[in-house]
């Protein structure tokens, strides 16, 4: 089923989506390792996996490994949970044929623009999520979002925050803004959008280069190139946002679907 109620923007109370993968690594407990490179994904012995790492810069990870640019983990299944260009990288040697549909997927870079203000300066009633632009309406905003109507606890009493987001494949350079022009461009169109023309008690901004799977023309085939050349690997698995849905009970479901193709590779489904 799905991950929160039906037709309803759904956060933690504190922590932010973030706090989802927090507690799954508190579950896992010592099982979880940070700090380590993967570098590629290779055949290893006896019909198993090896997983190169770069664990250089490992700092304090417990794996069981010496330090270096080419340490290695052997594995009976390898499930890659990362971008579909990152995955292309992984798999270039093992799998060619996975590799090129994964790298032939476009990403859309973001720039998130998060502005907090006294409620007394902003005269809309904030009655909703947010508002989408559509193009063609003099704005460089893709879209904002009303988060503390959404999530009240993510802004102090008697202040609100706004997060807006701009950038994506019609408008790459937004990316490039400095941040204050970045800031200004934002706050020019949330005054001609919302009337707020008071400076910002807060901002933080987050810019990712390649933030957004695009699901272009052609998609659905080579998504599924894909998975027929990685399914010839026994013990791999693709899961992920740029495959088949972008949200985060879209990624719930797949990541369940990848586990349970797992199960079925070593009898136990």
């Amino acid at each position: 089923g799905p991950a929160g109620p039906g037709g309803r923007l759904t956060s933690f109370r504190s922590g932010g989506a973030g706090r989802l993968t927090q507690a799954l690594g508190e579950r896992l407990g010592s099982r979880v390792h940070t700090g380590v490179g993967v570098v590629r994904v290779e055949r290893g012995g006896d019909r198993r996996l090896r997983v190169i790492v770069d664990a250089t810069g490992a700092g304090d990870s417990t794996l069981p490994l010496a330090a270096g640019p080419a340490a290695a983990l052997d594995a009976d299944a390898v499930v890659l949970a990362v971008p579909a260009f990152a995955a292309a990288e992984l798999l270039r040697e093992l799998t060619p044929a996975a590799a090129a549909p994964l790298e032939a997927i476009p990403y859309a870079g973001i720039r998130v623009v998060a502005l907090g203000f006294a409620r007394a300066d902003v005269p809309h009633p904030l009655d909703g999520f947010g508002f989408l632009v559509p193009p063609g309406q003099g704005l460089r905003l893709l879209g904002a979002l009303w988060t503390s109507t959404l999530f009240p606890p993510q802004a102090p009493e008697g202040s609100v925050l706004v997060r807006s987001l701009a950038g994506g494949m019609l408008d790459p350079g937004f990316l490039d803004l400095s941040d204050d022009d970045a800031i200004a461009a934002v706050r020019a169109d949330l005054a001609t959008s919302m009337g707020i023309t008071a400076e910002p008690r807060m901002a933080h901004l987050v810019t990712w280069r390649r933030g957004i799977p695009q699901y272009a023309l052609g998609h659905a085939g080579r998504v599924q190139e894909a998975m027929d050349a990685v399914a010839e690997v026994p013990g791999l698995v693709l899961t992920g946002n740029a495959y088949h849905g972008i949200g985060l009970n879209d990624c719930v479901r797949d990541a369940r679907q990848a586990a349970r193709r797992l199960a079925a590779t070593f009898g136990t489904a």
